[in-house]
């Protein structure tokens, strides 16, 4: 059973910070860009999401995660991150 959580950890990680990456591309060209600010790309974007995640305490959610509702908390932060980018687009579509 360890090993399925700990695999299921293993796709969940990167799969999430691949999403929270692909949002902050959005909002970025959406909302900086207009204000000066360079593009910023999928790697950068990338690499932004990886630095934010393990800056803001990643992995120590990941050790005290207790065997259930590890998933399903990631789950939740992956809908809020979905909500953000709605927001963003519904509001990015109001500003042109």
């Amino acid at each position: 059973m360890k090993i399925l959580k700990l695999l299921a950890y293993l796709i969940a990680i990167p799969l999430g910070l691949c999403w929270r990456a692909v949002v902050l591309v959005d909002l970025w060209a959406w909302f900086i860009v207009p204000l000066g600010a360079p593009v910023v790309g999928m790697a950068h974007a990338l690499g932004l999401a990886l630095a934010s995640w393990f800056f803001g305490s990643g992995l120590d959610n990941v050790k005290k995660d207790p065997d259930t509702g590890g998933l399903a908390r990631w789950a939740l932060v992956q809908l809020v991150v979905l909500m953000v980018w709605g927001y963003g687009a519904v509001y990015h579509h109001f500003m042109q």
